[in-house]
């Protein structure tokens, strides 16, 4: 974020800036729900944006940003929350082919590669990468239809993983609002890489690509997941007050009755089963 021209500019800017440094190694959803609150007290502005840090926003950014809010809130001015990365929310799994939809639409890029979406560039989503949330407040003309939903101080977190851009969108579609994805182009983990030398670029990528796996299929990180999953979905599918018969985030995803962890390669029942669960953490770990 710190090499973007509308960071290094914020003193001359119209919008406020909140910048927060680092969390303490608190659990995020107690959190970030704070952080919410202290943001909506101290701003007066129609809209919020959490951004990570390791996000990078073009000269175009501002732009694009605005213009794509305006044609969401044309085509669906009770708009719940929006992002940058998420999960088309009619998407599930078929058949490897050609055609296949991807799982993951933007216009973005990270370690991953570059994203696609539709010509609109506003897709309706099952989650939002947490990387941004865009919200809206009970002030001016995107207040008008209500604030977003709350963030869920009670979904269980870690210090360095969250599962807010599903909790929240779940929690929209339960008031019957829809989340969307906007294509604003922005780049996740990506700017110092583009910026080394060519000759390093794939072996940047790599790296960080198997930190992610590291990061994400860690038995800390496993636990927190299937907690999460199963916490929401005995809140949103088993209570049915949302319609959907699985829900699919970037990396795993979640049913009334199992869950899925597929970095972990790992899946569970809902409620989940502690017990079980370590034992199949120490079954898999290394001998």
């Amino acid at each position: 974020l710190g090499r973007s021209s509308i960071y290094r500019q914020r003193a001359s800017s119209k919008h406020r800036w909140l910048l927060v440094n680092g969390t303490n190694r608190q659990h995020l959803a107690p959190y970030i729900a704070s952080l919410r609150a202290r943001a909506e007290r101290e701003s007066s502005s129609d809209l919020l944006l959490f951004l990570h840090p390791d996000l990078y926003l073009p000269d175009t950014f501002e732009e694009e940003l605005l213009l794509s809010v305006q044609r969401l809130n044309h085509i669906d001015p009770n708009w719940a929350v929006a992002g940058f990365f998420g999960v088309p929310l009619d998407w599930s799994p078929e058949p490897s082919s050609p055609w296949s939809r991807p799982r993951v639409v933007g216009r973005g890029g990270d370690h991953y590669g570059r994203y696609t979406m539709g010509w609109s560039n506003v897709t309706a989503v099952q989650c939002v990468d947490e990387t941004a949330l865009l919200l809206r407040t009970r002030r001016g003309q995107f207040g008008g239809a209500g604030a977003s939903p709350g963030f869920d101080a009670a979904l269980p977190s870690a210090s360095r993983i969250w599962l807010g851009g599903t909790g929240t969108v779940l929690e929209g579609l339960a008031q019957g609002r829809r989340s969307y994805v906007l294509g604003v182009d922005v780049l996740h983990q990506m700017k110092d890489i583009l910026d080394s030398p060519s000759e390093d670029r794939h072996r940047f990528i790599d790296e960080r690509r198997w930190q992610a796996v590291h990061k994400f299929s860690s038995a800390g990180s496993t636990i927190m997941h299937a907690t999460a999953m199963s916490y929401m979905s005995e809140k949103y599918l088993r209570s049915k007050r949302v319609d959907l018969k699985r829900v699919f985030a970037q990396n795993c995803d979640f049913g009334p009755t199992s869950w899925r962890d597929e970095m972990a390669a790992l899946e569970g029942p809902v409620p989940v089963d502690p017990v079980w669960l370590q034992f199949a953490l120490r079954q898999r770990a290394p001998r």
